[in-house]
């Protein structure tokens, strides 16, 4: 009987051994947010862009007229999926004023300013103070996009880009109206809340957490039973 509650201790053990391999990852996976107001200010130079990479969720920042910012997303999923892109005016504009640009995009490298598929044209006033642009990206997406938000006019037009958004649609395709993480969950809170680019949102941890106090609790029964048999 005490050989076999050892091995019954030993197969346990290996079990959660297996466990938490499995979810150590998953602890530390953060989805990030990058802000340009901490950050510094993004690149306005259409061969320099400035780099997103991997891990990052969000990006926010602030245009103004000829100010230009420029950005490479390198570790985007491939694949067809939707980028939002959140435009928001100052509050307490008057009447008089107007502010906008363009949105452009590139799988490749931009070639020159102003190079790229136009994706939007943003055009906010003191009737219209928001407007959201999609991004919809096709299904031979490899994962690198290039992006130029070129500002034309105005001054103090906050921004908000969610990345890697998307939940299917049941028979295919993506639905920009329902930012998700590629899990399903939801991520993002509303365009035009605070940033902060240290801030990170844990990635919900996966149903092994589970598995993990169920093997924990029959270890605890296996020694109980091992010292009762000495």
């Amino acid at each position: 009987m005490f050989a076999a509650s050892r091995r019954a201790a030993g197969f346990v053990r290996a079990a959660l051994a297996g466990i938490v391999l499995a979810v150590l990852p998953a602890v530390g996976a953060q989805a990030l947010t990058v802000s340009e107001s901490t950050a510094g200010e993004f690149s306005s130079d259409w061969s320099n862009p400035t780099e997103i990479g991997a891990g990052v969720d969000r990006v926010s920042g602030t245009g103004s007229a000829n100010a230009y910012d420029i950005l490479h997303f390198t570790g985007l999923a491939a694949g067809a999926q939707a980028l939002t892109l959140s435009f928001v005016a100052p509050e307490g504009v008057d009447w008089s004023y107007a502010a906008g640009g363009s949105v452009l995009w590139s799988e490749d490298p931009f070639r020159w300013s102003w190079d790229g598929a136009t994706a939007g044209e943003v055009r906010l006033d003191y009737y219209g103070r928001e407007q959201t642009v999609t991004l919809a990206l096709p299904d031979g997406f490899a994962g690198d996009l290039y992006l130029g938000l070129y500002f034309t006019h105005g001054a103090g037009l906050a921004y908000t880009i969610l990345a890697e958004l998307g939940a299917p649609i049941p028979g295919g395709g993506i639905d920009p109206g329902q930012p998700t993480l590629p899990g399903g969950e939801a991520q993002f809170p509303p365009a035009g809340d605070p940033v902060d680019s240290g801030s990170a949102s844990p990635v919900p941890l996966p149903p092994a957490l589970a598995m993990l106090g169920a093997g924990l609790a029959a270890l605890g029964v296996a020694s109980r039973r091992r010292r009762r048999a000495a």
